[in-house]
């Protein structure tokens, strides 16, 4: 994984890596133009909710869109805090900067952290731990 994100950098799961403060902005961005998707969707369900309320293919495309919304709010919003929340801890235990935690229980405890905030903020978790696509 890189740096800009919290948890393993990829070569071993024994490993934890993070920048906190790049990580809170990048997800901070994403959360910001992930929120304004769902907004734009959201419009556009309304008008053409409003313009054909009795069309088959419009209901199947509202489907659609509030599958994406469901998903937004079940899936990607909860991992996006998640992943701050740990940016947030990260930061308040090692300070700013790059850290790299090493120790195998100590990465694994910090490696962990995603999935146990995703859990408690209402996320969906897939059976391997991560979150299921959404959006």
């Amino acid at each position: 994984m890189s740096t800009t994100q919290p948890g393993q950098d990829g070569a071993s799961e024994n490993v934890f890596v993070i920048e906190p403060q790049e990580t809170i902005w990048t997800l901070a961005r994403q959360l910001i133009s992930g929120q304004h998707t769902i907004t734009q969707l959201n419009e556009s369900a309304r008008l053409l909710r409003n313009a054909k309320p009795d069309d088959p293919a419009v209901l199947h495309h509202l489907s659609q869109l509030q599958r994406t919304t469901d998903g937004w709010f079940r899936a990607a919003l909860p991992n996006l805090l998640a992943e701050m929340q740990v940016a947030v801890e990260a930061h308040d235990t090692f300070g700013p900067g790059f850290t790299r935690v090493e120790d195998p229980i100590d990465a694994a405890a910090w490696n962990n952290k995603v999935l146990v905030w995703r859990e408690r903020l209402g996320g969906t978790v897939g059976s391997n731990g991560e979150a299921p696509d959404a959006c």
